[in-house]
């Protein structure tokens, strides 16, 4: 009988004891402590593994528990000299911050009250010590009993290390703190930063500077937020990010460990397609599969966005709301397998510059949206070219543009799809209308200066129909690139003849000196665009993958002034 998916179980003892399928990950315990720092931060993107490694490092060190029978077989304990010298000995403190998501600033403050309150509980054997006096256990329990004060809840892991040294007989305490920047991110989404980070660095700075009471600390989370903004007060921290190598293969699916896993549960003839949908992170020199995605496929056996639908897509939908032309037209051009140009910076500054391209790209860079491409190199400062991670990526990216765009006013959704279904039937009066009388006018004229800006604000809509259609941006087709083709597949992205493909060349039209700009002058670049795509070819890498309908569209613009040109091309009969 095959072991069961860990769906959901984010805890070692809890996986180990109920048998379930378990990738083993505890050398992850010996390549910490041969490179153990006083405290040590760990970044990693969501859903790979962090709180599982926090929890295996839990069981393994903490001190009131024999946990020898969960570890049996596991890779670790072919390290004797490690098993016997740390394994159950020492007092562990773990918190995870991940829940910590509140809307105020004040039920942030309430949520950590709870959490430090459960922690406490945990650690309830205190309350019979006679190593502790009445004093201690009374501050002890206001933590408990939810009665301390906001300074009191900022002291509480100092002082809960502080009573297991005492209790432990001078035994120091591992701190393991899960998703420290959870809280610091909501309240950068919510308004109250500056609160939140004020007490969040209390919080880490009592716990983990000059704290006689620590061993060792082990943070994970997403960012790393700026040593200025949250560990000012601490000299002795280590990072290491997804670009270094250290714990590169601890967080996230190794190929060799996805097709074990595939193989076991009878998906072995899978992996060129989980391949494609699933991989393409890379840590240090390695690449990885997102655990989370890859245990939902195994248990679905269907190919889809599992990781995205785990969390918000704030950030990606943050930037459609503050970000700059440029930034939204990056992204959307991302969709079009157009990588972009960055520098990858050492740290995360709050609040979010949306002006600092580079910060922006950071942040998604860290979250696990988008890689460097191969044959590049990430570093920190030095420019090398992005793209997104996967398939599975790329959707959330759809997602998030597609939420964007119908949650524009007067009337922009509707708009939209009046533009779509003019566009895939061949309707260019149509879509002139709507482009100059409805969708054009949301925009100022200062988005619509550059031919990109039109060609990425076209594109950006196009997403709405991403799931039916291929969409590329400057492909090479006959003798150069068209600005945009669309082509309808089937399930297997073999070629839907049923339906038409298009094909768009984009013209951007400046008035001459001292002129105004006329429709007569927009509509001959339209024509120009519309010739442009029969004479360069564009269209006969469509007929010869089988599509018996081109639609050739030449669109001009100028300010916000449209003209739409097209021909019906069914490969030999023309309208």
């Amino acid at each position: 009988m095959k072991k069961p998916l860990p769906i959901g179980s984010e805890f070692f003892d809890k996986l180990i004891s109920n048998g379930l399928y378990y990738v083993d990950k505890t050398l992850y315990i010996k390549e910490l402590l041969d490179n153990r720092k006083e405290v040590t931060l760990i970044t990693r993107p969501r859903r790979f593994g962090k709180t599982l490694n926090m929890s295996t490092l839990e069981c393994f060190f903490d001190i009131t528990h024999d946990n020898r029978k969960l570890f049996d077989g596991l890779k670790i304990m072919e390290h004797t000299d490690i098993v016997d010298k740390y394994m159950n000995k020492y007092p562990v403190v773990f918190i995870t911050l991940k829940d910590v998501e509140a809307s105020t600033y004040d039920d942030s403050i309430f949520m950590l009250k709870e959490l430090m309150a459960s922690t406490y509980l945990w650690h309830k054997y205190l309350l019979d010590s006679n190593r502790l006096n009445d004093s201690q256990k009374d501050d002890f329990n206001r933590i408990l009993l939810r009665k301390a004060t906001e300074i009191e809840i900022m002291l509480s892991l100092k002082k809960l290390m502080e009573y297991l040294y005492i209790h432990h007989g001078e035994k120091r305490a591992i701190l393991l703190i899960d998703e420290y920047d959870a809280p610091i991110n909501y309240a950068e989404l919510e308004g109250f930063y500056s609160d939140m980070i004020k007490f969040m660095r209390g919080f880490f700075g009592k716990s983990m500077k000059s704290n006689r009471y620590l061993e060792f600390a082990v943070i994970t989370g997403v960012q790393r937020i700026a040593k200025e903004g949250l560990f000012s007060e601490l000299n002795n921290l280590s990072v290491r990010g997804i670009i270094d190598e250290q714990y590169e293969d601890c967080f996230g699916f190794t190929k060799d460990e996805v097709e074990a896993a595939c193989e076991y549960f009878g998906a072995g003839d899978s992996m060129d397609e989980i391949e494609k949908f699933y991989d393409g992170y890379r840590f240090g020199q390695k690449s990885l599969y997102n655990p989370w995605s890859i245990v939902n496929y195994l248990e679905s056996g269907r190919l889809e966005a599992y990781w995205v639908n785990t969390g918000s897509l704030s950030i990606l939908e943050n930037i459609f709301a503050k970000g700059t032309v440029s930034l939204k037209a990056a992204m959307e051009g991302l969709l079009m397998d157009m990588p972009i140009t960055m520098k990858l910076s050492q740290h995360i500054t709050y609040p979010i510059n949306y002006d600092d391209t580079d910060l922006f790209w950071t942040l998604l860079y860290n979250a696990g949206y988008i890689k460097h491409q191969k044959g590049t190199q990430s570093r920190i400062n030095k420019a090398f070219t992005a793209e997104l991670v996967n398939l599975e990526v790329k959707e959330s990216f759809r997602m998030c543009i597609n939420n964007w765009m119908q949650r524009q006013p007067h009337g922009f959704s509707a708009s939209l799809y009046e533009f779509l279904r003019a566009l895939l039937g061949g309707r260019a009066e149509h879509i002139q209308t709507v482009l100059n009388d409805k969708l054009l006018q949301s925009l100022s004229y200062h988005d619509m200066i550059k031919e990109n800006s039109f060609h990425m604000f076209i594109l950006g809509m196009l997403q709405a129909v991403g799931d039916e259609y291929v969409i590329r941006s400057n492909r090479e087709s006959g003798q150069g690139r068209a600005d945009c083709v669309m082509r309808p597949v089937g399930i297997r992205g073999t070629a839907d003849a049923s339906h038409g493909a298009v094909v768009m060349e984009f013209k951007h039209v400046k008035p001459e000196k001292g002129k105004k700009l006329t429709k007569g002058s927009v509509a001959r670049e339209a024509a120009a665009a519309l010739r442009q795509i029969d004479e360069k070819g564009y269209a006969k890498e469509l007929k010869a993958e089988g599509y018996e309908t081109v639609y050739q569209y030449g669109i001009a613009f100028g300010g916000k002034l449209c003209v739409v040109e097209m021909r019906e091309n069914r490969f030999g009969i023309n309208k």
